[in-house]
């Protein structure tokens, strides 16, 4: 995997330019006009849909795999369409993690392979896509989703292990009945050129397709780091009959992507150098990866009442390092080496589940019952260089050699999981109160072994997992709602091992939750607000009596307060926001300081975006979209040995949209990010390793909508 030919490379580049460009060879066009008259369709219909430009959202599958209102589900979840993914030109999970309470990446920038994990209610998780927790999911190309979901609290009872915070859900977007085609074009800061094109077709009501494609090619703000990505995601949705339908969906990435280790702090916890400094000069600072996920869902309506639904996943992950890391030093150095270490995933998930609708005396039931079995294989060959020091003032250029040598870790795990999973939800009382009550059962078999020993180790787990909740509707505007669920994760196999040489139990978790939803303007508009408690207990922590071993003594907490908003005030005005408290604590360890706060969580978070369309007068086409994230201060280690500073950080937008005369859209879109140019630090794992924020940036965009 090399970088294209600097020939291809100027090639794409000028398709990015010929997309913001397009204009110039488009016929005249006025703002807004409508068209008199469209061709009717002959055989592919692809008539244009007028755009979506509100931000609701009245339902999410994450929360309960089927189709219940958000207003009617006891539990705190929230929803990032599309459309503000588009006005705020979010290129990263990271950009559109800061719209949802209580959430917050975890910035590994290529130091791991979880590569868009989040912080959910101070708890790390993996992501999830389309309802699969994938090992080692790349970063996400954003032109492929369609939208985010963010379920608050233990997910357990409906998704197997996971870590109690929450679950975070990306959804590919597939191939629909009323599909639209755009292209487009984008520069911006940092010499970022974009290029891609989404389009759809319809063949009457039996087949639909799609086609997305993208490519993106940038400088970034830290010295001597490059991105590049390439996706291509086509997808087919067939209706088999009028009761079976089938969905087909792939998505392939191939990414060059940076190695950030960061800017580094002093040993007292300030700030070393300007943002854009890396501490080691150019070369040996790539992760190439290609990525591939293949989905197929069958599903069929018995009756009205009954459904059956099966969904077979495929992930395949290849990787490998070529990049300098560094972890703390002694004084003002940071100890660094080489790492050519490669690695690879293959993933299979299927979901088989059953959706019964009936009525029993004055209750109404959704009942759900489904088996899942998940398998992974994950292959890790580390390769690394001799350790040497590096000043944390300046730059350094090594000139090697660099003698590799195999590293700790060398080993193939293979991980298979049977479960399964029964849930009803009931309403009662003129359908006023909704009861939710759900539980599954999961048996893991983890298998591994050494490279570098031949050493194997086998390791079995189960839990049980269960969740209730309950909401009473107040009114047709406002709901009370409270829910208790519970969480397991397991341990690697061969890498938590007690004294005796037994590994030792998973970790659990248990949240308690109440909570209020507003729904306003026929749902256009809704507010949640929530107080929890979310304690995990059976944490590994080191055996004081026994070095080199671990013992199930750890507990941590994380209590807090939650409120977001989503939707539409007017016709014109549109809002997301939400504000987090969250307080998290080290109960009991033997590892870490007891009272400890975790490490990248702040105490008070939240933002703010609101956008306005111009849909009459002078101004008719124009819109403006402005907002504020902000975070305090916040721990920038584990054990709370410094600080990282709280910061408010300032975006902002603009577009203008026209009609064109056959019946294509051209809108024009200007972003701005860090508008006051703030100089922040978004998230640490030591003081040799800081993420800063992106300074002031901008980018320009065209897009062709027909």
């Amino acid at each position: 995997m090399h970088r294209p030919a600097l020939s291809t490379r100027f090639a794409l580049q000028r398709l990015s330019f010929l997309g913001l460009t397009a204009c110039s060879f488009l016929p005249h066009a006025s703002a807004r006009e409508k068209p008199d008259n469209r061709l009717d369709p002959l055989t592919v219909e692809a008539d244009r849909v007028e755009k979506k430009v509100d931000y609701a959202a009245t339902t999410a599958k994450t929360a309960t795999r089927t189709d219940v209102p958000l207003q009617e589900t006891p539990l705190s979840i929230q929803v990032v369409p599309h459309e503000i993914i588009e006005d705020q030109n979010a290129t990263r999970l990271k950009d559109v993690y800061r719209n949802v309470s209580s959430v917050a990446p975890v910035k590994t920038e290529g130091r791991g392979i979880q590569f868009e994990d989040a912080y959910v209610r101070g708890f790390s998780q993996r992501l999830a896509l389309d309802g699969v927790q994938l090992y080692t999911m790349p970063t996400l190309n954003l032109a492929g989703i369609d939208r985010v979901e963010v379920l608050k609290g233990p997910s357990s009872a409906l998704y197997g292990a996971m870590e109690p915070g929450g679950m975070v859900n990306a959804l590919a977007k597939t191939a629909g009945f009323n599909p639209s085609s755009s292209i487009y074009g984008e520069y911006g800061s940092y010499d970022s050129y974009r290029a891609g094109a989404d389009l759809g077709w319809a063949f009457g009501d039996d087949v639909a397709i799609r086609f997305i494609g993208d490519y993106h090619d940038s400088e970034t703000f830290r010295d001597f780091l490059d991105y590049r990505s390439i996706l291509i995601a086509p997808s087919v949705t067939w209706n088999l009959s009028d009761d079976t339908r089938l969905t087909s969906w792939m998505w392939y990435q191939n990414l060059e992507r940076p190695v950030d280790n960061g800017i580094a702090f002093s040993p007292t916890g300030q700030p070393v150098g300007p943002v854009n400094q890396n501490l080691i000069g150019p070369g040996h600072n790539t992760q190439f990866i290609d990525d591939y996920v293949y989905s197929l869902q069958l599903e069929h309506d018995f009756s009205e009442d009954f459904t059956l639904r099966a969904r077979a996943l495929v992930h395949h992950f290849d990787g490998k390092n070529d990049a300098f890391r560094w972890s703390p030093g002694t004084g003002n150095t940071v100890s660094a080496y080489l790492d050519t270490s490669s690695f690879g995933n293959w993933e299979y998930d299927l979901v088989t589940d059953a959706l019964w609708k009936f009525e029993f005396g004055p209750t109404k039931h959704q009942l759900l019952a489904g088996f899942e079995f998940d398998r992974t294989d994950y292959t890790y060959d580390r390769l690394v260089g001799s350790r040497f020091a590096v000043p944390i003032f300046g730059v350094t250029n090594p000139t090697g050699p660099f003698p590799l040598t195999p590293g700790a870790y060398r080993q193939n795990t293979v991980t298979e999981a049977w479960s399964g999973f029964l849930q009803d939800q009931i309403d009662a009382l003129d359908d006023k109160l909704h009861v939710l009550l759900g539980g599954r059962f999961d048996y893991y078999d983890q298998y591994t072994r050494s490279f570098s020993t031949g050493a194997e180790s086998w390791q079995d787990d189960t839990g049980l997992t269960g969740r209730a909740g309950v909401v009473y509707d107040l009114n047709p505007c406002v709901s009370l709602y409270g829910n208790v669920s519970s969480s397991f994760n397991p341990n690697t196999a061969g890498r938590s091992l007690n004294a005796t040489g037994e590994p030792i139990d998973p970790t659990t978790g248990i949240q308690y939750e109440a909570g209020t939803k507003f729904s306003y303007f026929e749902d256009r508009l809704s507010l949640t607000a929530a107080v929890y408690q979310v304690t995990q207990e059976n944490v590994p922590v080191t055996d004081p009596n026994n070095p080199g071993f671990v013992l199930n003594g750890g507990e941590l907490r994380s209590t807090g307060f939650e409120f977001d908003v989503l939707g539409e005030i007017t016709p014109n005005l549109h809002v997301i926001g939400n504000y987090a408290y969250t307080d998290t604590e080290v109960l009991n360890s033997s590892s870490l300081p007891l009272g400890a706060r975790f490490a990248n969580i702040p105490l008070h978070s939240g933002s703010l975006w609101l956008k306005y369309d111009f849909t009459s007068g002078p101004l008719d086409g124009f819109g403006l979209g402005a907002g504020v994230f902000a975070a305090s201060s916040k721990s920038g280690d584990n054990n709370g040995s410094f600080d990282l500073p709280g910061y408010a950080r300032i975006d902002a937008a603009a577009w203008y949209r026209m009609n064109l005369p056959h019946g294509e859209e051209l809108k024009f879109q200007l972003n701005v990010m860090n508008v006051l140019d703030r100089t922040y630090y978004e998230s640490s794992t030591s003081t040799a390793n800081v993420q800063p924020g992106t300074p002031l940036a901008a980018t320009a965009r065209c897009t062709l909508t027909f």
